[in-house]
């Protein structure tokens, strides 16, 4: 599985953008271990977004966190304050009083995409992606062209998808997760970080020739770039 590291290997070198939350920044490494199930033929008649909301609870596939300096940010004084001993208590692994603090931080303000964010990584910490989900769709309608958003958001999907053990190869892993790229594409006017990821997606369920037209348009985008991505199309042309 690619991760939010594909833009290096995948031919792009592009910071991603920092998320100024206080005194520290939770750095995501969202790399989802799943366990390969074959899929079940029932797999295709399940509603995509009811995957998603059924999800149940395990102590697995939680995301690694480091705390980094950052620069300050406020929105909400009272608001930054909780948030910032969210962010104490996710570097203590006290999760429980992370959600409890990141909920005070949601009540002085609910319309902060970070606190969303934050708050969908608290839920992942403690095994509900579900509810990291839901919290991720407040976040990127809070802050639509934040790519890192929509990439959390989509891999969050992308562990509940494995956690039910649906490989790339089931047919509700296409209908459930590509939904979410297109928005992410059409929100952050086909960003890079986007793309490239789509592009990656498309050939881990096997749609090679769209998968082209994405690196194409990867070249399109970020021209200094083309080499590495024709390598790609090269490769998927053979």
């Amino acid at each position: 599985m690619e991760t939010e590291n594909t833009s290096s290997k995948h031919g792009l070198k592009k910071n991603q953008p920092y998320i100024w939350l206080g005194v520290i920044v939770i750095v995501l490494v969202l790399v989802g271990i799943f366990t390969k199930k074959d899929s079940n033929p029932s797999d295709a008649n399940k509603d995509a977004s009811a995957v998603l909301d059924t999800e149940k609870k395990d102590d697995t596939n939680v995301p690694t966190i480091e705390p980094v300096p950052i620069e300050p940010a406020s929105t909400s004084k009272s608001g930054d304050q909780y948030m910032n001993k969210a962010l104490s208590d996710i570097s203590n692994k006290d999760y429980e009083a992370a959600q409890k603090d990141i909920t005070a931080a949601l009540s002085a303000n609910n319309q902060n995409a970070d606190y969303w964010y934050v708050d969908a990584t608290v839920k992942v910490l403690r095994s509900d992606l579900a509810g990291g989900f839901a919290s991720m769709k407040k976040s990127t309608a809070f802050a639509p062209t934040n790519t890192t958003y929509w990439k959390w958001m989509i891999e969050i999907a992308r562990r509940v998808l494995g956690r039910q053990g649906m490989t790339t190869t089931a047919p509700v892993y296409r209908a459930t997760l590509e939904p979410l790229y297109q928005d992410a594409l059409i929100k952050t006017h086909e960003d890079i970080e986007i793309v490239m990821p789509y592009a990656i997606f498309l050939e881990d369920v096997g749609d090679k020739q769209k998968a082209i037209e994405y690196w194409q348009k990867a070249i399109v985008i970020a021209p200094t770039a083309k080499s590495s991505f024709q390598a790609n199309i090269d490769r998927l042309s053979k």
